[in-house]
């Protein structure tokens, strides 16, 4: 097997532009969105230059797949704004609400049982 390496001089010039930070992160959370505790919907939140987007993968099936769409940063640099999930129940019903911290902010998508919709 032959692998094809780059020059050097070619890797420097792609390594200057990354990010800084890693604009992606991930959770394993039991949602009650055709999920258990043992197997727990899967979330990737991912900053795609300055627009935010996080994706469900219900219970570890692909097939069940669900992308959330957040808001875009308007700022200087937007695509190396860090943005993490966290879930919590914020109206009571009982089921985990998810937030999206981004600079300082959060954002609440409230759970219905079988998706979560940004709140009013």
């Amino acid at each position: 097997m032959t692998f094809k390496l780059y020059s050097s001089t070619a890797r420097r010039k792609n390594l200057r532009h990354l990010p800084p930070v890693d604009m992606t992160r991930f959770s394993a959370v039991y949602v009650r969105h055709n999920d258990s505790s043992a197997h727990p919907s899967h979330f990737i939140a991912l900053n795609l230059d300055g627009h935010i987007e996080v994706i469900e993968i219900s219970g570890g099936d692909s097939s069940k797949e669900r992308v959330y769409i957040g808001p875009t940063i308007f700022s200087s640099n937007p695509e190396l704004v860090p943005v993490t999930v966290s879930f919590q129940d914020v109206n009571g019903d009982g089921k985990p609400d998810m937030l999206i911290h981004i600079q300082g902010e959060t954002i609440v998508f409230l759970n219905d049982g079988k998706q979560f919709a940004p709140s009013k």
